[in-house]
């Protein structure tokens, strides 16, 4: 019920009466106090906070504002507790209360930012300079907009990148799968070359069967067509293995996966269990030691990865610093059970790069295929999408640590799908359960 008249409030928050979407956000209020679920009340406070706001009453949305502060800070919930106290901060300078006002938005967007979250940190600075623009703040407005733009800039310079890399990669593919197919049609007419002189051989060993030195010389002939054609395939299986392994670190790449998961979900969805791995910081490593001593790391967490896994377990190095698990099992106990032994492999011990020590961690997101309760499957694609938005909610959460999916509330694939779009804020309100995990102390820095 409380979700319920949370989206009532939204749909009629563009109603030309905007009564129906107050009265709906303070009955989502009432279920989630009747629930005693702190963390629902906190964002229920706040989602009232901002209507409050929208309507210029600053008084009654400081006071939400408040209330909601201090539930989120009880109940932990990060993201909250910055809504809280940003709009806290509005409020004030609605009521011309600006240095309280600004030092409050301040401290809402420094949270925010450490959570790398861009996009919306640059959100609170436009926010921030359009209500410092109401109350005649021009030079706080200006700045406010200033930090925006900066903030925006930033947000499409690494989507731009990321981009950029994906398509480098495919293009790459793209260039070894030709090089991969020329070389297969030489082989083919090469191969059809030794069967023609293997039947030009045979001929004259019939005809020339009686003479000795004829038939030694055609033996000989045709074992070194049988050597040729044993180092061809030897070659070409060669080659196939280079194509599907990574250079660096040896594990299997991008095109051995696709291969590989193809076979395995020819008769449905996937099935099994998928880890996504990211390590932290590695731009920071490249930057500071230099990129051999992320190569470095890189092999490190190959090996280590490969000494918590079985022989059957598919683990792939899937671009960059990221790295793919895929496992048979489909419990959710035992996913949970390997996510903490990873992180706990990965970050137990620093990495050694000569006279370095170099501490590492890393973020995980994780999911159990078919999906509890329902059973419910997916295409290996979208089951990427999952765990990847998951491993990002990790890495916004602290690092270090790892968010599995152990259950979602969907009665179908697209339901399934909604909810993974959404999936931070259906965790909030009960639609998904998470697993989190926590992975080791880390020592001193290097």
């Amino acid at each position: 019920m409380y979700s319920v008249y949370t989206i009532l409030g939204i749909v009629h928050s563009q109603d030309e009466d905007p009564r129906l979407s107050q009265q709906a956000r303070e009955q989502a209020l009432q279920y989630a106090r009747e629930a005693q679920a702190p963390g629902l009340q906190a964002l229920a406070l706040g989602n009232l906070a901002d209507y409050e706001l929208r309507s210029g009453n600053y008084a009654r949305a400081l006071e939400l504002s408040t209330q909601s502060l201090a539930l989120a800070h009880e109940d932990g919930e990060i993201s909250t507790e910055i809504l809280a106290r940003h709009n806290m901060g509005i409020a004030k300078i609605g009521l011309k209360r600006l240095e309280d006002g600004k030092r409050d938005v301040l401290q809402a967007i420094t949270m925010d930012a450490q959570r790398e979250a861009g996009s919306y940190t640059a959100e609170a600075w436009l926010e921030l300079g359009g209500y410092l623009e109401k109350v005649d703040d021009l030079p706080g407005a200006v700045d406010a907009y200033h930090r925006a733009r900066k903030e925006f800039d930033a947000v499409l310079r690494d989507e731009t990148r990321k981009a950029v890399l994906e398509a480098q990669a495919r293009f790459e593919d793209q260039q070894r799968q030709r090089e991969i197919r020329l070389l297969n049609q030489d082989n083919s007419l090469k191969a059809e070359q030794i069967r023609t002189r293997d039947l030009q051989l045979k001929l004259w060993a019939e005809v020339g069967g009686c003479v000795l030195l004829s038939g030694a010389l055609l033996a000989l002939a045709y074992r070194r067509i049988r050597r040729t054609n044993a180092a061809l395939a030897q070659t070409n299986e060669s080659l196939r293995e280079q194509s599907e392994r990574d250079p660096l670190t040896g594990l299997a790449n991008r095109r051995h996966f696709q291969q590989a998961i193809a076979q395995r979900t020819r008769e449905g969805g996937l099935r099994g269990s998928l880890f996504l791995i990211d390590i932290d910081h590695f731009k920071r490593i490249n930057d500071q030691w230099g990129h051999a001593a992320g190569d470095t790391v890189l092999v490190e967490v190959a090996r280590r990865l490969s000494s918590v896994l079985r022989e059957q377990d598919l683990v792939v190095r899937w671009g960059g610093e990221e790295f793919l698990i895929l496992v048979n099992s489909e419990a959710t106990e035992d996913a949970r059970q390997l996510g903490q032994r990873l992180l706990d492999q990965i970050g137990g011990q620093p990495v050694d790069h000569g006279p370095l020590r170099i501490p590492i961690s890393a973020s995980i997101g994780f999911a159990s295929f078919p999906m509890a309760p329902q059973d419910l499957t997916l295409e290996w694609e979208r089951a990427i999408d999952l765990v990847d938005t998951v491993m990002y909610m990790a890495k916004a959460h602290g690092r270090n640590k790892a968010y599995g999916v152990a259950a979602m509330q969907a009665r179908d694939r697209d339901q399934l799908l909604a909810l993974a779009g959404r999936i931070e804020a259906a965790w909030h309100q009960g639609q998904v359960q998470l697993v989190s995990l926590l992975g080791p102390v880390q020592e001193g820095r290097a």
